[in-house]
């Protein structure tokens, strides 16, 4: 019955075929300059593009920064307000070679997301400024600055009177039903954060509920975990490397078999690169050793309803934001001091690379190797448990692998926003 069947018969690849066929004999492969105007490359992981391409009309948009004669590499940081700092760095290449330069753009926690976006496109015109200069646009610009629009003495910011502290509540709710199981969870927390140029102080809490109920063969079979924790650490600037704190968790979780839990655990942290340059570049080494009391639900594989342990934990992390792409590893060894056969090894790593003219690879792995569990019940675990995750399980490692490949070709320059369905 196939014999007759060929690519020829069949409309719908015959279809597909011509239409590929096409688009690539319709489609301009040409590289060549569109026109004079200023070629820039945007990399922003957080902005809104499409706005900024609307609102900044005067240049060409590239795909691919080996084409720009401007790349702007924005950045973003969290403030201790909750609101974000942004760090713009402008390089020139071509004719520009010689010009770079950065601008630091600083948002309240209370700016609209429509604020945030409207204050990037002015410092990106700002910023452009000194590129423009150079071009045939710069007969045509004008700048101005409201004198008048000074703040008076009332108007000008008084002292804090939060004193630099910012606190959030929150808190949610979900329920599901079926015919067969009903579902229902909930949390409610807190955060309470200080941050001045010598001291973080950072406090949060949080309650986690839920409850699961299945109903099989006029049986009900309910899972229920608890996750509820306090934690708080003060840490303090020694120089533009060092710096020195302490951390203090308190904790229930059913799942863990943790009945209470205290640790306090003092730590030094240095870092190889100044604490200026986190936005960029970030090398740091932490240690950490203190005190922990587990208080457990059950007895645990050691034949222990409780213990004061202490513990020890070195902790190396790399981060870089570049205009190649991006980079974070985090290394983390750990014991307890009673019995160094006690320890467990975590990696946690990705790295996203731009490989060539619209080629990027991006590569994540985890893994963590684990001989720490003293807090693992003594009795088996039930098929119930298992299957309903109520508790945790022995194992000697855990670990994840990805990896990703995106390839972007076509026109080099398109400058329009059509934003229809």
């Amino acid at each position: 019955m196939f014999s007759h069947f060929s690519f020829l018969n069949c409309k719908l690849p015959r279809l597909g075929f011509v239409f590929f066929v096409y688009m690539l004999l319709s489609a301009d492969w040409a590289l060549a300059d569109p026109g004079d105007n200023l070629k820039v490359y945007i990399n922003c992981a957080s902005c809104d593009h499409a706005f900024i391409k609307s609102e900044i009309t005067y240049v060409d948009y590239v795909r691919d920064q080996d084409q720009a004669d401007v790349q702007i590499f924005i950045t973003r940081m969290t403030t201790g307000s909750g609101g974000a700092s942004y760090e713009m760095s402008f390089t020139g290449y071509n004719s520009f070679g010689n010009i770079r330069h950065q601008i630091r753009y600083e948002v309240l926690p209370t700016a609209t997301s429509d604020q945030v976006r409207k204050g990037i496109v002015k410092r990106i015109e700002a910023g452009l400024l000194i590129f423009l200069a150079n071009t045939p646009l710069a007969d045509q610009i004008k700048i101005s600055v409201p004198v008048n629009n000074r703040p008076t003495r009332e108007e000008r910011p008084q002292k804090d009177p939060w004193d630099y502290w910012v606190f959030t509540i929150y808190g949610s709710g979900n329920l599901s039903k079926e015919t067969s199981k009903s579902a229902s969870s909930g949390e409610a927390g807190f955060r309470a954060d200080r941050v001045t140029e010598q001291w973080r102080v950072r406090t949060n809490g949080e309650i986690n509920h839920s409850k699961n109920r299945f109903f099989i063969d006029n049986e009900e079979v309910i899972s229920i975990r608890d996750n509820n924790y306090f934690s708080g650490s003060l840490v303090g600037s020694i120089s533009n490397h060092w710096s020195a704190g302490i951390f203090t968790d308190l904790s229930h979780n059913s799942y863990r078999n943790i009945d209470f839990m205290v640790r306090t655990m003092p730590a030094i942290e240095y870092s190889i690169f100044p604490y200026t340059e986190v936005n960029r570049k970030e090398l740091t080494a932490v240690y950490q050793m203190g005190y922990v009391y587990n208080n457990y639900i059950e007895e645990t594989i050691y034949e222990k309803s409780q213990e004061h342990l202490l513990r020890q934990t070195m902790a190396l992390t790399a981060r870089f934001n570049q205009t190649w792409g991006n980079v974070f590893s985090r290394l983390e060894a750990s014991n307890y001091m009673h019995d160094f056969s006690k320890r467990s090894l975590q990696l946690d790593s990705f790295v996203t690379i731009r490989v060539f003219k619209g080629l990027s690879a991006r590569v994540s792995t985890n893994f963590d190797l684990i001989q720490d569990q003293i807090n693992l019940p003594r009795r088996d675990a039930t098929l119930e448990e298992i299957l309903l995750q109520q508790r945790q399980l022995a194992t000697n490692f855990d670990m994840g692998f990805g990896v990703g490949l995106s390839y972007t070709f076509g026109s080099m320059y398109n400058n329009i926003i059509n934003t229809r369905l």
